[in-house]
């Protein structure tokens, strides 16, 4: 938890809680939420950081900041919204994939047709 407090006349007052939950999604980038907006449009996206950031339109400073942000967020973030991501070297340039998964949940199964 994190408590917000005010002292008036000499008595603590509590003017905020913030839970866990609330926390954690705080600490999400901005970054990210805009991400799964681009997703949707490119479900399947493969390019280097410094294009993904030019194809979202996004603050050319971000470049630097990607592969960091996607890693940090992989598993609390990106993986219970449907997103993969990997990356690798190739002797140029480090190459990302972001791909969106369909929605379904453990319970649906699909049928061969």
């Amino acid at each position: 938890q994190e408590l917000v407090l005010r002292m008036e006349n000499c008595v603590w007052e509590l003017v905020e809680r913030k839970h866990e939950d609330e926390l954690r999604e705080e600490e999400i980038p901005p970054f990210l939420h805009r991400l799964l907006g681009f997703l949707q449009e490119h479900p399947d996206w493969t390019g280097t950081a410094t294009q993904l950031v030019e194809q979202m339109d996004e603050d050319e400073g971000m470049k630097y900041r990607v592969i960091k942000i996607l890693s940090r967020f992989q598993h609390d973030y990106l993986e219970p919204n449907g997103v993969t991501f990997s990356s690798h070297r190739t002797p140029k340039e480090r190459i990302l994939r972001l791909r969106l998964h369909d929605s379904y949940d453990s319970c649906d199964t699909k049928i061969a047709g």
